[in-house]
């Protein structure tokens, strides 16, 4: 149906609406529609104009689940950016509201993203959930990781099902996530984050050909001096060493102003620290770092499996 226009004529439409009244004369009618944004974007709004044209009927509800940014973007697809696509959309809406993006979990101090929270559900509902149950343990780390990745990264309900999806794949076909050091698994999770998300970045680099901007807007990073301080020195979350080091050394084009950054010698100490004084972790020093990665994607892809 979303291939299609469809207007009713005016004789059918009056035959729908006499329809609509005489039914929702002795019980009010409401009709539920859903992912209207996911539609082509001439047909969501043609459907927004038929709602309108011909489902205002009194007792006649109309329920829409949709993101209204899809939307507002589908109008200015239709009748160009020029048009203010928020007061078109108003015209069809006489009552909004918007799902918080966090829930309140025992503390309001404690508010946690919806995408955060919903990817822990889904781990504990999934067919691996034994094995991936280390993934949500928030004293290993790593559910921290993956909270402020998905923070950094806007990541969507839907994006978080896909993400989900990935590291089920991976962690079926590989060694499992929760088989290897920490360093490995937040490496790994990365590679899987990239697969997801940024293909460009990983065909960049299959080749080699990264530049310190592609993994600055992975990790959400405007400008290295933005990083926060603490009264203790640069905060060393996971999530910034691991951006840190892909930033000043996974790159084949340092096309990124290094000279602001806070500190530099302690992400160094850092880095040495957790990634490459360990002979065990990577043998092969940097290298190693967007080894694992390319390795991630391969199997990802179906090109190999760990053995």
């Amino acid at each position: 149906m979303c291939s299609n226009h469809w207007y009713p004529s005016v004789a059918l439409e009056i035959r729908i609406q006499a329809c609509l009244k005489e039914l929702a004369a002795e019980k009010p009618i409401i009709l539920f529609i859903d992912e209207l944004d996911r539609c082509r974007p001439d047909y969501a709004v043609d459907m927004l104009e038929v709602i309108k044209h011909v489902f205002e009927v009194e007792n006649v509800k109309i329920v829409l689940v949709t993101n209204t940014k899809q939307l507002r973007a589908a109008i200015n697809h239709r009748y160009g950016v020029e048009v203010d696509a928020q007061k078109y959309l108003d015209k069809f809406l006489k009552y909004s509201f918007a799902l918080p993006d966090k829930i309140v979990a025992r503390f309001e101090e404690e508010r946690t993203l919806v995408s955060v929270e919903y990817f822990k559900q889904l781990i504990r509902k999934s067919r691996m959930a034994d094995e991936l149950r280390s993934l949500i343990e928030e004293r290993n780390g790593t559910i921290n990781f993956i909270s402020d990745m998905i923070e950094r990264n806007n990541i969507s309900l839907r994006e978080t099902e896909r993400l989900v999806r990935f590291l089920e794949i991976y962690h079926s076909l590989s060694g499992g996530l929760n088989k290897v050091i920490w360093q490995y698994a937040l490496l790994r999770i990365t590679g899987v984050f990239i697969f997801c998300f940024y293909p460009s970045l990983m065909d960049d680099i299959n080749k080699n050909r990264t530049d310190a901007k592609d993994f600055a807007r992975l990790f959400n990073i405007q400008s290295l001096a933005n990083i926060p301080n603490n009264s203790f020195g640069v905060v060393h979350t996971n999530t910034n060493v691991i951006a840190m080091m892909l930033i000043l050394y996974g790159t084949a084009n340092i096309h990124f102003d290094v000279s602001t950054l806070h500190d530099r010698r302690s992400w160094q100490e850092r880095i040495n620290k957790d990634f490459l004084d360990n002979e065990n972790i990577y043998p092969y020093r940097i290298d190693g770092v967007l080894t694992i990665l390319k390795d991630t994607f391969r199997v990802l892809s179906l090109e190999q499996t760990p053995q």
